[in-house]
């Protein structure tokens, strides 16, 4: 998988580099390609990013004895940190408008994801109770997938919907699958075609599965039964199927707590009298009570429905994984929705990842030591990158063939098929500042373009003085401010002359 997110990626970044004008103190023009190596130690850094939080990005490698974080920099520097999270690429397939045949809606990460959900079954089996519910991934801006649908919960409330299926005992993510928006459907309903293909692989095994009110369904309850799975799960009364209560002729006045059954079959309808109805349909349980352990304030003991207190605790397993993928999620500025979805599925893989360690492990490490360990190892597997920017603009750098071969100055030419009226310019490596806040003494111009460049030393530079400095100074850039203040001085001394002529 790494080796082909290392392919897409150098294809994709040699494209844009080829195709569009940069200018030299872009750190977008320094690109080299990249290995699945230094990838794995690009998402080694991530991983830490979520384990340290700062308040900017560039905090992670600053210098300031504050911060101290020598274990970023020491790994890659920012620029090539920035230029692989820029040109990180998974596919280069063409976008399929929708409705066409061969229509994808994720395709620009399709293989990954198809990827990951076959590591995630092949080497995991769930145990007896499993659950089935959704998850958000925060996302307000356009793709190509759906509009970003609302969620019940307070928190990402608007993002992509992302349906999973987990273990109850320990929330080990076994499949899922990411809400595309409406497409053909069987005459069950959409709800129940997401489920069906998630327990796919997982019927006639005797599981017990627990959901809500979703894709609860008398007709998928029914077809789990005659596949060996029973199900619980809450339930909407305008359900197709699903029988009426009898009514009380009676008219007994029902207090809170009371519980009302109905039998069909093999399912149970159960509904719980309280400030609001709770409606339960299952064919796991009866309408029969236990002891909770706990006492009301009256002393009596407090009994529940084993529906209830099965469903409270195996229910809760997808959340709780969403839940620690959101606290170990690195929130990077990220203008494209497929990074989103690939960052939330990475940290996902970690969680999986510490579960399956825990599994084959008698005394594990909590979840933060695993990922900082996880961070150092995958980091680990590249050798550290020396800073390759402005290579040209370094006094040392090509000294001997800078100031021995011959050089003539060019014009500055557009790349085949991108010819634009206005000329292309460059910095100028002598004259110019990197940063654009050093001003340079004697010229108030922060930036320096040129029309000319030595094709030789791939490198823009003035006609004069800074085409004969680059090519006989080894320290090109003190010749210039030592010519610059030279040329002060002597206007200073001009000025002087002048002056004391008028006075006199």
């Amino acid at each position: 998988m790494m080796k082909e997110i290392a392919k897409e990626t150098n294809r994709y970044a040699n494209h844009f580099v080829k195709s569009t004008q940069l200018t030299q103190v872009s750190c977008l023009s320094s690109w080299e390609d990249t290995d699945a190596d230094e990838l794995w130690a690009f998402f080694g850094l991530i991983t830490g990013m979520g384990i340290i939080r700062v308040a900017s990005f560039q905090d992670y490698w600053s210098t300031d004895a504050v911060y101290s974080l020598p274990f970023f920099p020491s790994i890659m520097t920012r620029e090539r940190f920035q230029n692989l999270l820029t040109f990180l690429h998974f596919s280069d397939e063409k976008f399929i408008p929708r409705g066409e045949e061969g229509h994808d809606p994720l395709f620009k990460i399709s293989s990954f994801l198809n990827c990951l959900a076959e590591n995630f079954s092949k080497n995991y089996y769930p145990t007896t109770n499993i659950a089935i519910d959704e998850a958000m991934i925060s996302w307000k801006g356009r793709c190509n997938v759906s509009a970003p649908v609302y969620g019940h919960r307070n928190q990402d409330r608007f993002g992509l919907k992302i349906f999973q299926l987990c273990d109850s005992s320990n929330a080990y993510c076994c499949r899922f699958e990411v809400y595309t928006g409406k497409k053909e459907v069987s005459p069950k309903g959409v709800d129940y075609d997401m489920a069906m293909r998630l327990l796919s692989p997982y019927l006639g095994c005797g599981h017990r599965l627990f959901i809500d009110s979703f894709f609860t369904a008398p007709v998928l309850f029914k077809d789990l039964l005659a596949a060996k799975t029973t199900a619980c799960g809450t339930v909407r009364l305008n359900r197709k199927g699903l029988s009426k209560m009898p009514q009380n002729r009676k008219k007994v006045v029902k207090r809170k707590g009371d519980v009302i059954s109905m039998t069909t079959g093999s399912m149970n309808h159960i509904r719980i009298i309280g400030q609001q109805q709770v409606n339960f349909l299952t064919s796991i349980h009866t309408d029969s009570m236990s002891d909770t352990g706990g006492q009301d304030r009256t002393g009596e003991q407090v009994n529940m429905l084993d529906a209830v207190r099965e469903h409270s605790k195996h229910m809760g397993a997808v959340s709780r994984s969403d839940r620690l993928v959101e606290l170990s999620y690195v929130k990077l500025r990220r203008m494209k929705w497929w990074k989103k979805v690939f960052f939330h599925f990475f940290m996902l893989a970690e969680r999986n990842a510490y579960l399956l360690y825990k599994e084959s492990t008698q005394q594990p490490m909590n979840y933060a030591v695993f990922r900082r360990e996880l961070a150092k190892e995958m980091a680990s597997q590249s050798p550290p990158r020396l800073p390759p920017r402005h290579a040209a603009l370094q006094t040392g750098s090509s000294s001997l063939h800078r100031l021995t071969a011959r050089h003539f100055p060019s014009k500055i030419l557009h790349p085949a098929g991108f010819e634009k009226r206005r000329p292309r310019t460059r910095l100028c490596v002598v004259c110019s500042t990197r940063t654009g806040k050093r001003k340079v003494p004697g010229d108030g111009r922060r930036r320096k373009e040129t029309t000319v460049e030595c094709v030789d030393c791939n490198v823009g530079l003035c006609v004069i003085p800074c085409f004969e400095l680059y090519h006989t100074q080894k320290d090109y850039k003190r010749s210039y401010r030592r010519l610059q203040e030279v040329q002060v001085q002597g206007q200073d001394n001009s000025a002087e002359v002048s002056s004391s002529s008028s006075s006199e």
